[in-house]
């Protein structure tokens, strides 16, 4: 053995032992700390970390991520990650783990120290449809968290001036009745002229003439027949005329009964009109600030949209590092140059940079909370792997044999369209010191009681649709003593302490710029008739008295209106109507004349046959006597 080319590959191999005994943990420590940094966007420590290389593995114990929403709090704690690395792979600068087991989870916890990084400059990114999804969720926050949609109720125990609300000039009633009076004035004016421009006196008593100038005539001999038809044609064309004129009145009628009708249909919508200045006034007053509105919105709405947003934010974050098809890193076999007659075969299957294909975890949450489950298919690179990510997890409640808790999900990026589904399912929790969020005048712990709970979680590309739905028995509230009576926080308190079954369902889906929340409870039933049965009375009177006024007000202008207009329309109306029966009578007139003619005509029709008949009776008679 050539000692000069032993004794550096020896010191070379002790090199190497040395710094993997002294530096490589800490190197990799590092480099993951670092990572989660940038992941979590807050500061990643990892207690300590231990490699082994028979087989290759990984052990990190005691690892905190701080919430980057609130430095002095952990977004989770585990105690201890186990892994086992298949080596060949990472010479391909790959990670695939088979197998890892976190254990000892716990989120929510408090630090010792701040988890805030050192500020960096911001690069300008476009925002993704679900960073956009968490600033709408986060507005929503904001909206709902505001004040309750009830004031302070006090204002009812005084006495109500109804006169100092009312004012003629704002009433949309008063200026509609009119504007309608108007509108009959003109209208009346102008049928006014219409009727007097018919002309249908004139143009009756000028056919009148020529009937009576007509003589009626008696049919003697056979030129009497042409005579009585001239006479009929002369009638008749003068029934023409009055045809057309009797046409002009009608058309008159019906255009005058439209226009009327019209007018008549809007004296009715006053009614409608005075209504909504009664609720104007009620506005004015305040009253409706006495509606309830949507209480259960309020309190529950900021809790659950919450929620969401932190859904949201791990969904941006998966999304992030394991992006859909289409904006994956794209991992191709480098080819290299042909050299003479070598054959580079395919690889059959490629596997993604970084693969997680089983996780263990278990953890607890505050002592009171464990579970555990089974995470399957965390990869970087989800469309060159073909699996969705998929969680199973089941916990208990420690203190209650009868409760469970079911968390199950989908993280599907395999397509263009990423989808990303969660169902959680909580049974029996015990609601002691569960908060309903800091809401003014409303009872802010709950003393007792259990629940059930169901919400199901869904994202595709950037539409969101996520559904809860709660039921909450024998429940008893950290209500406050010693409120002034009647007072809105002496109700709320009142009607929180008579609650025994708390029924809760809401809805939250759509885009970034179009998001709709829905939340229906049976609280703010409760509530209403809390109200009702203090304040009801003195409302009722208080609307009566405001009804009472502007039925005063209101009825006896319109009553004066329609009256104004029934006597204008039935003015009008007789006028027309006496155009009409003097076309009709003449028209009557001639009728009779036409009709006297036809009568005398057939007449003589009847005097000739019956005549041709006797002589015909006659000729018969001679003959058969000459026969016999």
């Amino acid at each position: 053995m050539r000692w000069k080319a032993f004794i550096p590959i020896a010191i070379l191999i002790g090199l190497v032992v040395v710094f993997n005994i002294f530096f490589l943990d800490n190197l990799v420590k590092r480099a993951i700390e670092k990572t989660g940094e940038k992941i979590f966007r807050a500061k990643f420590e990892i207690g300590a970390l231990d490699l082994g290389f028979k087989p290759l593995s990984m052990e990190m114990r005691k690892i905190q991520a701080a919430d980057s929403s609130d430095e002095w709090k952990n977004l989770f704690e585990i105690d201890t990650v186990k892994m086992t690395i298949e080596p060949i792979p990472i010479l391909s600068k790959k990670v695939i783990i088979n197998e890892m087991t976190c254990s000892g989870i716990q989120w929510g916890t408090k630090r010792k120290t701040s988890g805030k990084l050192p500020p960096k400059k911001k690069r300008k990114e476009e925002k993704s449809a679900v960073a956009k999804l968490m600033d709408s969720t986060k507005d929503m926050i904001v909206k709902e968290a505001s004040a309750l949609p009830i004031s302070n109720l006090d204002a009812l125990s005084k006495e109500i001036k109804i006169d100092d609300f009312i004012d003629l000039s704002e009433l949309k009633s008063i200026k509609e009745i009119e504007d309608i009076k108007k509108n009959v004035d003109t209208k009346h004016k102008e049928w006014d002229e219409r009727i007097k421009g018919l002309k249908t006196k004139k143009e009756v008593d000028r056919i009148n003439k020529n009937v009576k100038s007509i003589r009626s005539v008696k049919i003697k001999t056979a030129e009497d027949i042409v005579k009585v038809k001239e006479t009929i044609d002369k009638l008749k064309e003068i029934k023409r005329s009055l045809n057309k004129i009797k046409k002009e009145v009608k058309d008159t009628q019906r255009s005058f009964n439209e226009d009327f009708t019209y007018v008549g249909k809007t004296i009715k919508k006053i009614e409608e009109i005075k209504n909504s200045d009664y609720k104007f006034i009620l506005g004015k007053l305040k009253l409706e600030s006495l509606e309830t509105g949507n209480i259960s919105k309020v309190i529950f709405g900021p809790l659950w949209v919450g929620r969401v947003h932190k859904a949201l934010y791990w969904i941006e974050m998966s999304r992030k590092y394991m992006p859909p098809k289409g904006e994956e890193e794209k991992e191709k076999i480098k080819k290299e140059r042909r050299k003479g007659r070598d054959i580079k075969f395919p690889l059959k299957r490629i596997l993604p940079k970084f693969l997680v294909k089983k996780i263990h975890v278990s953890g607890e949450k505050e002592e009171f909370l464990s579970f555990k489950g089974v995470i399957t298919d965390i990869t970087s690179n989800q469309p060159l792997y073909g699996r969705p990510t998929k969680i199973d997890l089941s916990g208990k409640f420690e203190k209650h044999k009868l409760s469970d808790i079911s968390f199950k999900g989908s993280i599907n990026h395999v397509t263009k369209k990423p989808k990303d589904n969660f169902v959680v399912t909580v049974k029996g929790i015990d609601m002691k010191g569960a908060s309903l969020g800091d809401v003014q005048h409303i009872p802010s712990k709950v003393t007792k009681g259990k629940a059930d709970l169901s919400t199901t979680f869904s994202l595709e590309e950037d539409y969101l649709e996520s559904v809860i739905t709660a039921e909450a028995r024998k429940l008893k509230f950290a209500t406050k003593k010693g409120l002034k009576k009647n007072s809105f926080e002496y109700i709320m308190n009142d009607a929180f302490s008579s609650i025994d079954l708390l029924t809760l369902r809401g809805k939250l889906s759509g885009r970034p710029d179009s998001l709709k929340f829905q939340v229906t409870s049976n609280l703010d039933k409760v509530i209403a008739k809390k109200i009702k049965a203090i304040f009801g009375k003195k409302l009722n009177e208080a609307k009566k008295q405001i009804r009472d006024k502007l039925d005063n007000i209101v009825d006896g202008k319109q009553k004066e209106l329609l009256r104004n207009f029934n006597n204008r329309k039935n003015e009008l109306n007789k006028r027309i109507l006496a155009n009409a029966t003097l076309v009709q009578e003449q028209s009557n007139i001639v009728d009779g004349r036409i009709n006297e003619g036809k009568k005398e005509i057939d007449r003589m029709l009847k005097r000739e046959k019956k005549k041709k008949e006797d002589e015909l009776r006659k000729g018969i008679e001679r003959g058969l006597k000459k026969i016999f």
